[in-house]
């Protein structure tokens, strides 16, 4: 199966159905600073994803014009590839597989069905304290 390659919106950078971003080649004129007048030419390339170490999602920086966004791959694309997001929804990893951002995995649901989903395949497990209230706890 061939990899598809789909524009992430105001950024000049694409994103892969199997999670893979890569920047465009772009010129870009500096207008201020030591460099004032030079051209620069930056050939595009597939960036390398670092892992957010808290949460273990998969992670790349995007820039554009000295502007720089941390941004989850999954998100990318999911934006990309997945409907329009419906209000109030936010992505689910069908297999649980966080490291796994392939967009058949990926799908929208509201935050309790996350957290249910969640439970559900065992990533997480209801705790209940001394005043009965049910709290999830991370394996």
């Amino acid at each position: 199966m061939e990899e598809r390659w789909k524009k992430i919106e105001e950024w000049p950078y694409e994103v892969s159905d199997w999670g893979r971003v890569r920047s465009l080649s772009r010129t870009i004129y500096r207008v201020r600073g030591r460099y004032r007048g030079k051209k620069w030419t930056y050939k595009g390339r597939i960036l390398k994803p670092g892992i957010y170490p808290k949460y273990g999602y998969w992670i790349v920086v995007l820039n554009r014009l000295g502007k720089c966004r941390t941004v989850n791959v999954h998100q990318l694309v999911a934006e990309a590839f997945l409907p329009p997001r419906p209000c109030g929804m936010e992505v689910n990893h069908v297999d649980g597989d966080k490291a796994n951002p392939h967009y058949t995995n990926l799908e929208w649901k509201t935050h309790a069905r996350n957290m249910q989903h969640s439970i559900e395949i065992g990533l997480r497990r209801f705790v209940v304290n001394k005043h009965g209230i049910f709290k999830i706890r991370n394996k």
